[in-house]
């Protein structure tokens, strides 16, 4: 028994310097450095078994502006695996988490569409510590571009829009995306390295919606970033044709058996109030009208012209300038709504003509039949005289013609359904 016992305990003996051998007495196995970016510098022969290896196929891919995901080979002596993020400020590498698996993705990068660099090391656990199994190996990729900011430029056509959008660090170009309502989907419509896109072609007074994204080439690889946030704009109608204003005065009748003004005030020579009657086009959901107050013969200036409202009526009564020794001058465009948004077509047109509306009341107050005068814009002689009842329907209209040398040559007058009923001529 005391023999076997001899032998069992040399051969015990034996094994456990052959395992020393092997492994260096525990000793070859060395704790993990403090500081990486020393660990990952020192030297080693290539003969010395005990020197850790780096890490297999380490690969970086950006996944989105502010985070890379690491992959590499799984080290089947590594309990755990360190990653790190080197610090150009600090110059040293910066802890930034640790997983058991062979994937991390390193999330809260501050810059998009920049390189980093970052390490990955793997561990194990010996004696309560932590001990190098693979070298501090690095590789260097860059985060996706930052979400563009796209608005329209603010000029407004009939048949184009423009975009503009942010230049984003790390984009190399942009892509423009236009929803269509044909295909019920995205579709991509232009790709520039420019800060400006005009989308031409289009319908007048039509909504469209736009989306705009990043392009970055990292690596022989594309990648893009996200999708701007939607932009609805529209192209605008085109401005309104035909437009007229009224001066509207009231005359009552006296007793003598003639009509004097109900109201009159030589500052505003008996006028009420005015009256815009305006031709409706295709598309247009209103209009803007615009006004300015001028004194008597001063020219009026579009450009000082001010927003009276927005309508959507054919027809608008509206006050007369409280300004003495003014006369109100007025401007029409049209508008489209959108994505709670109104476009307007930037042409504002001075109204075609001017007239007056006279209403005639009786000696009780009460209206007898309206007169509705019409004067040409450019030569402000009478063009047209339309007849109303009392309730507002057409009797009949007369249109007056002129000669060459600016007279009224002939006058024809129509009924109210446009039938030619009389004609008076002069030479």
């Amino acid at each position: 028994m005391k023999t076997y016992m001899k032998r069992y305990l040399a051969m015990l003996m034996a094994c456990v310097l052959f395992m020393g051998s092997m492994y260096g007495g525990g000793g070859a196995v060395r704790a993990a450095a403090a500081d990486p970016a020393r660990s990952a510098g020192r030297v080693a022969t290539a003969t010395d078994p005990s020197v850790p290896k780096n890490l297999g196929h380490l690969t970086a891919v950006p996944v989105s502006a502010s985070s890379v995901k690491l992959t590499w080979d799984k080290c089947e002596q590594a309990d755990v695996y360190r990653v790190y993020v080197y610090d150009s400020a600090k110059k040293k590498y910066i802890r930034n988490g640790s997983t058991k698996s062979a994937v991390y993705t390193v999330s809260r990068l501050a810059a998009s569409g920049s390189s980093y660099t970052f390490a990955v090391q793997g561990l194990a656990v010996s004696g309560g510590k932590y001990v190098e199994t693979t070298k501090l190996t690095t590789v260097t990729a860059k985060t996706l571009p930052g979400k563009v900011k796209v608005s329209d430029l603010g000029v407004y056509m009939t048949s184009a829009v423009y975009l503009t959008w942010s230049a984003v660090k790390g984009a190399d170009r942009y892509q423009v995306y236009r929803y269509s309502k044909t295909y019920k989907r995205w579709v991509k419509i232009a790709e520039t390295d420019k800060l400006v896109y005009k989308n031409d072609g289009l319908t007048a007074a039509t909504g469209y919606s736009y989306m705009v994204r990043a392009v970055m080439k990292y690596g022989g690889q594309t990648y893009t970033g996200d999708f701007s946030s939607v932009l609805r704009t529209a192209t605008v109608p085109r401005s309104v044709s035909d437009a007229v204003y009224y001066e509207r005065k009231e005359w009552k009748r006296s007793s003598a058996g003639d009509y004097r003004p109900v109201w009159y005030d030589e500052d505003f020579d008996g006028i009420r109030g005015y009256r815009l009657e305006l031709k409706r086009s295709n598309g247009a959901a209103g209009y803007a009208i615009y006004y300015q107050d001028v004194k008597n013969g001063s020219q009026p200036d579009v450009r000082r012209a001010r927003l009276l409202t927005y309508t959507k009526n054919t027809t608008m009564s509206l006050r007369r300038t409280t300004r003495k020794g003014y006369e109100r001058m007025f401007w029409v465009s049209e508008y489209v709504s959108y994505g709670g948004k109104i476009f307007v077509n930037p042409s504002k047109i001075p109204v075609t003509y001017e007239g007056d509306i006279d209403i005639y009341l009786n000696s009780r107050g009460k209206t007898v039949e309206i007169k509705k005068k019409i004067y040409g814009a450019a030569d402000n002689q009478l063009s047209e005289i339309r007849y109303y009842t009392a309730g507002g329907a057409l009797k009949k209209y007369s249109v007056y013609v002129y000669n060459s040398r600016d007279f009224v040559s002939r006058v024809n007058t129509y009924n109210s359904k446009g039938r030619l009923i009389k004609v008076e001529k002069w030479r």
